[in-house]
């Protein structure tokens, strides 16, 4: 008898048929995770840009009222502006605590749940000095700390900045040192134009494009702060800027602010030793008063001044998700000028990041 053998066909087609199901609902399943990442990335940036957004206004808001706190306690209790560091005039509770352009942070309630501002005041006569004319490289290099250099690698490196500097400003093309050459027709070597300004400096942030300038901050983790450079005064406008005309303001005292100047900076031109640094991160921390300090440190401090110069710094940042999203101003004013509107240029600098 014959026996009849039947085809299996039909299971076989369903079996690659899940396959593709199986491969199609893959594809769409990476798709849709694809589509749902892109939508969360979209949504936490547009939050974050708005959040931004928010802070600048928080912190223009306590920038304009730590400003006018600042003016009005120096008019009040000027004697706490001045020799910062010693005991502070007692106050009425009303008056609140001092506005003293030492470091010190400040928090300020912007009445918004979540957020927090903080505010920090510094005297803006503070670091080297490099808005004159007249070689201010050369200032530098008389320090006794790179006079009295070992690390030959590391002096060599001041000179070629300082060199640069001195160059930058002469009014001429020659050469401050042979083997140091930065006037126009080395510059056009290098593939820059119009350098150098044959000119003092208008901001201070040009020193930035000078050749070595992190060499003076490399302590400093190899960051350059911009209070190891003095910010310049604007000038006189005449017909617009120019780097002619005189400044508009020039330091009562030609010492750099003691609680302005970095830890490290004071450190390496005065030849700190480990116990004075740290002796004097106490007196800046607010830990100690002036009297506490070894009168060995008082001596080697007393080149740096105590007095608050009028010119203030003020580095506003507002927070927000416990720092994770932040804003800074950061703004110079001459607050010895606004009340008697004597200049034009109150604010000499004013950068938000």
């Amino acid at each position: 008898m014959k026996h009849f053998q039947f085809n299996n066909k039909s299971r076989r087609e369903d079996g690659i048929a899940l396959i593709v199901v199986i491969g199609m609902l893959s594809v769409m399943l990476v798709v849709a995770f694809g589509i749902m990442s892109e939508a969360t990335v979209s949504n936490l940036s547009g939050v974050t840009i708005a959040t931004r957004g928010d802070l600048k206004y928080e912190a223009e808001s306590a920038l304009s009222r730590s400003l006018w706190c600042y003016m009005w306690d120096r008019r009040k209790f000027m004697s706490d502006h001045r020799n910062l560091g010693s005991e502070t005039e007692e106050r009425n509770e009303e008056d609140g605590t001092p506005w003293l352009a030492n470091g010190m942070p400040r928090a300020i309630s912007t009445g918004n749940e979540g957020k927090d501002v903080v505010v920090k005041i510094h005297d803006a006569m503070s670091g080297t000095d490099i808005s004159t004319k007249h070689r201010p490289g050369s200032e530098i290099r008389k320090k006794s700390f790179v006079k009295e250099m070992e690390d030959l690698e590391r002096l060599e490196r001041i000179e070629c900045f300082t060199y640069a500097v001195d160059d930058y400003v002469d009014e001429n093309e020659y050469h401050s040192h042979q083997d140091y050459k930065y006037e126009m027709e080395d510059y056009e070597d290098f593939g820059i134009a119009d350098f150098p300004a044959n000119g003092k400096f208008q901001v201070r942030e040009e020193v930035y494009w000078m050749d070595n300038v992190d060499v003076l901050a490399e302590r400093d983790e190899g960051n350059i702060y911009n209070n190891y450079f003095r910010v310049i005064p604007p000038r006189a406008w005449k017909k617009g800027p120019s780097r002619t005309t005189n400044s508009m303001m020039r330091s009562n005292s030609a010492k750099a602010s003691l609680l302005s100047t970095s830890d490290q900076q004071i450190a390496n031109e005065e030849s700190l030793d480990e116990f004075q640094l740290e002796e004097l991160q106490e007196f800046k921390a607010g830990k100690v008063l002036w009297e506490d300090l070894s009168p060995e440190l008082q001596s080697v401090l007393n080149s740096y001044s105590r007095n608050e110069s009028g010119v203030a710094t003020f580095i506003v940042t507002g927070l927000k998700y416990d720092g994770e999203i932040s804003r800074t101003i950061k703004a110079t004013y001459d607050c010895g000028s606004i009340l008697k509107n004597k200049n034009f240029f109150h604010c000499w600098e004013h950068v938000i990041y």
